[in-house]
């Protein structure tokens, strides 16, 4: 199954009235926050002046609990973001 979030940051950089973004992933599996990071990463980037950035996704314990992250550049906090909690709906062909 996979799941919708919302992304609601609090700021990207310097920037700090930045659209939320809508993720995909799939719920329950060990890489869900990774796809969270992955995605937020392909959002922030091209916000950012550093090169050197790492996003990091730390999901609750429940399914569906949501979670907080961190976006880093070069070793500074460059942005942090909220995940809410998904909604699932089924994947068709």
């Amino acid at each position: 199954m996979s799941t919708t979030a919302t992304v609601t940051f609090d700021r990207i950089g310097r920037t700090r009235n930045v659209p939320p973004l809508t993720v995909t992933y799939t719920e329950g599996d060990d890489l869900a926050a990774y796809e969270i990071a992955r995605q937020v990463f392909r959002y922030a980037n091209p916000r950012l002046a550093s090169r050197e950035v790492d996003v990091h996704v730390e999901l609750g314990e429940q399914p569906g609990a949501g979670g907080n992250g961190v976006i880093y550049c070069g070793g500074r906090v460059g942005g942090s973001f909220e995940v809410s909690e998904g909604t699932e709906s089924e994947v068709t062909a």
